[in-house]
């Protein structure tokens, strides 16, 4: 079953998205568990995309990209695209890439800096810039993430990005 979702998190942020559950329990559980606060949890098509999941199932299937200490794994048919992050005034080479199913995942070449992006985890994702674009990825957490995306028309892939990431 798939369940369409409005919540809040522990910091007031707004978070929104499409989760697979056995249930409505299990769907309320999932996000509870990610401490997420649902306001609205109701039922949807099996068609729809689902654009959320519990970090710990992510991370499960696709390595611990927050510890440092393993590198994440693309999911089979994911490819990706080498550029840089840059965030916090720091960088880090890697590739990002678009997975079927929505998520956007980064793996730096040092795996301290690798990420797993869902579309719940953001309030943002757009390009900006003239004629030099750049992906800008504004986080619930308040965190901005940017990545280099070439010229206006020689960035496709990026502007792939963004759209799944702001669906």
């Amino acid at each position: 079953m798939k369940f369409s979702f409005q919540a809040i998190d522990a910091n007031g942020n707004p978070a929104r998205g499409v989760l697979r559950a056995d249930d409505e329990a299990n769907a309320r559980e999932a996000l509870l568990s990610e401490t997420l606060f649902p306001k609205r949890l109701e039922e949807v098509a099996d068609d729809e995309k689902v654009t959320w999941a519990p970090r710990a199932r992510i991370l499960a299937r696709h390595g611990n990209a927050n510890s440092g200490s393993s590198q994440i794994e693309l999911p089979p048919g994911c490819r990706g695209q080498r550029t840089t992050l840059h965030f916090g005034g720091r960088s880090a080479a890697g590739e990002l890439a678009l997975a079927a199913e929505g998520g956007v995942y980064f793996r730096a070449d040092d795996a301290a800096h690798s990420r797993i992006l869902a579309p719940g985890d953001v309030e943002v994702a757009r390009l900006v810039g003239f004629p030099a674009r750049t992906l800008e990825i504004v986080l619930v957490s308040g965190e901005s993430l940017f990545f280099p995306a070439g010229f206006v028309f020689a960035n496709a892939f990026m502007r792939r990005v963004a759209k799944a990431l702001s669906a």
